[in-house]
């Protein structure tokens, strides 16, 4: 599991990345078919979901499965829910279809207002 600081995401510009799994014990690469991930962005102090998504709704999909890769992307009109830059708490997980859940990540989210209007 990743915890800390991801790079810092704009609240005017795509936030798109890749998340590869490898099994930290074998070092082989986690088959991700038929999983599903999600994600969760929130306020620091009040909890309050800012954004959500996951291979349900789209916005994460297993982008090459029995590789582990998956790819989360979010629009500049999803980031735009951030009206306010700062820290958030960000927390993905994958549900494997051997019914297993792990956290893949748990940690924080700067992010930075893009100033264009």
């Amino acid at each position: 599991m990743y915890t800390g600081t991801l790079a810092a995401a704009s609240n005017k510009a795509d936030w798109k990345f890749t998340i590869s799994l490898v099994d930290p014990e074998t070092g082989d690469v986690v088959n991700l078919t038929g999983s599903t991930v999600k994600l969760s962005v929130r306020e620091q102090n009040s909890k309050r979901t800012i954004l959500s998504g996951s291979t349900t709704d789209g916005k994460i999909t297993l982008s090459n499965p029995t590789g582990g890769e998956c790819l989360v992307w979010f629009t500049p009109t999803d980031m735009a829910a951030f009206q306010c830059p700062g820290s958030f708490d960000v927390g993905i997980t994958v549900l494997l279809s051997t019914g297993m859940t792990y956290q893949l990540i748990a940690g924080q989210l700067p992010v930075i207002d893009g100033v264009i209007e």
